[in-house]
């Protein structure tokens, strides 16, 4: 039972971490990236399928990456650092609940008594 906490923490640590890393790496991305949108949206599989069923499915990209944008701006360079800080309350949180998941597991099976053996 420890070894299936842990491997499950551990697995949603390195699930954690990838996340940072990609937030971490779009946070810090300098230069204006959403100026060569048209041709990407253009070009992308399913585009008319997505048209055909969310006719405005490129004004909401194009304004989500937008706010996006502004948000990241806002935050200027702090957001690394922030991002940073995040990941690791999130780490402490993920292996404080592996911890003490297995803490849990130690006393209840601490606390229960052998099983007779049969004479």
């Amino acid at each position: 039972m420890i070894i299936f906490i842990w491997v499950v923490a551990l697995f949603l640590f390195a699930l954690w971490s990838l996340f940072g890393w990609g937030l971490h790496a779009l946070v810090s991305w300098q230069g204006n990236w959403t100026v060569d949108l048209d041709p990407w949206l253009r070009q992308m599989p399913f585009a008319d399928l997505l048209e055909r069923w969310f006719p405005t499915w490129q004004d909401w990209v194009r304004l989500s990456l937008d706010l996006m944008h502004a948000g990241l701006s806002w935050l200027g360079s702090a957001a690394p650092t922030i991002v940073t800080v995040i990941w690791a309350i999130g780490a402490l949180v993920l292996l404080g609940a592996g911890g003490l998941l297995t803490l849990i597991v130690v006393l209840i099976q601490r606390k229960t008594p052998p099983s007779p053996t049969p004479a």
